[in-house]
C-alpha cells in the first residue's frame, strides 16, 4: 500500500531537550580495614569520661556509573576528578592522579596535602569507573565529573562528590549513648529558649546520616552557643567524622561555634 499526502510536523511532539541528560550513580565502600592503634579518649565537657577507641585504616573503592536519559549509544565519556575549581582529566583506561586537598584525621590536625587517587575506566560500551584511595592520606572529598557525547552530538555533563575515609575512629564503651544524652539535653534547652519545639531534631545515629539532616542538627546545637554548645559540636565532629565535614559543606550552610578540649593516649 502506498500513502501520499502532507505531514503536519507540528503535530509530532518533539523531545524536550530539558529531559535529556546524564547523572552519576555510585558510592564508596571498604575493601579492606586494619587496626593501627588503640587507646583511651579522655573527654571533658559533655560527655565527660574515659572511652576506649580503635583507630582503623580503611582501603576504599568508589564505584560509579553514568545513568543516561534520552541519549544515544554508544557514548563517548570524558572523566575528570578535581577539588574546588581545579580538575584533572582521567586519561587512558587506568592510572592515577594527584590532587591538593584538605585532609582530615581522627586524632590529628587537618592539613592541605597532595593525595593520590587510582582509577580504572571500564571499556566501552560500559559506562563505569572505579576509584581507590591511599588510606594513610586520611579523609577528604573530591568531585568526579563526566562529559558524555552521544553519536548525534548531544553533550551532557554531571558530577558527584566522592568522600574517602581512610582514617576511622571507632569509639566504644557508652560513648554513643552518653553523647546522645548530651544532645537531648541541649535539644530540651532549645525547645524552651530558642525555637519552636516542632523544629528541634533528636540525635542522629553515627551511621552515615543524610547531610541535610545532620546539618540541621549542627545548626541547632550551634544556636545554643557557649561552652556547652561548643563542646557538643566538638564531640559530634569526633563521632560523625567525614559525615560531619560533608554536612557543613552541604548546600544548607551552618555557622559553627568553636572550642572544647580533648586528649588521648595509648595510640
Amino acid at each position: 500500500m502506498t500513502a501520499s499526502g502532507t505531514l503536519q510536523l507540528d503535530s509530532i511532539p518533539a523531545t524536550d531537550p530539558r529531559t535529556r541528560g546524564v547523572t552519576i550513580s555510585g558510592s564508596v565502600v571498604n575493601q579492606t580495614t586494619s587496626n593501627i592503634g588503640i587507646g583511651t579518649l579522655h573527654l571533658t565537657g559533655c560527655p565527660t569520661g574515659d572511652y576506649p577507641f580503635t583507630e582503623i585504616r580503611q582501603q576504599q573503592s568508589g564505584n560509579f556509573s553514568v545513568v543516561p536519559t534520552l541519549m544515544g549509544f554508544p557514548m563517548q565519556l570524558k572523566w575528570r576528578l578535581g577539588v574546588g575549581s581545579t580538575s584533572v582529566e582521567l586519561q587512558g583506561q587506568n592510572g592515577q592522579v594527584s590532587l591538593s586537598v584538605e585532609c582530615h584525621y581522627a586524632l590529628a590536625a587537618s592539613s592541605t596535602q597532595n593525595v593520590t587517587v587510582r582509577y580504572v575506566i571500564d571499556p566501552s560500551p560500559a559506562l563505569t569507573i572505579h576509584l581507590e584511595n591511599v588510606p594513610v592520606e586520611g579523609n577528604y572529598r573530591a568531585w568526579l565529573s563526566v562529559q558524555a557525547t552521544d553519536p548525534v552530538g548531544n553533550v551532557e555533563e554531571a558530577a558527584i562528590a566522592v568522600d574517602f575515609k581512610g582514617d576511622h575512629l571507632d569509639i566504644g564503651g557508652t560513648y554513643a549513648q552518653d553523647l546522645a544524652a548530651c544532645i537531648q539535653a541541649l535539644m530540651s534547652r532549645l525547645k524552651g529558649e530558642r525555637i519552636p519545639p516542632q523544629l528541634v531534631l533528636g540525635w542522629e545515629p553515627v551511621d552515615h546520616p543524610a547531610p541535610e539532616v545532620l546539618a540541621t542538627l549542627i545548626q541547632e546545637v550551634a544556636a545554643v552557643g557557649g561552652p556547652a554548645g561548643a563542646e557538643v559540636l566538638l564531640q559530634m565532629k569526633l563521632a560523625h567524622g567525614v559525615s560531619f565535614t560533608r554536612a557543613i559543606q552541604s548546600p544548607q550552610r551552618v555557622a559553627l561555634a568553636g572550642g572544647g578540649r580533648r586528649s588521648h593516649e595509648g595510640i
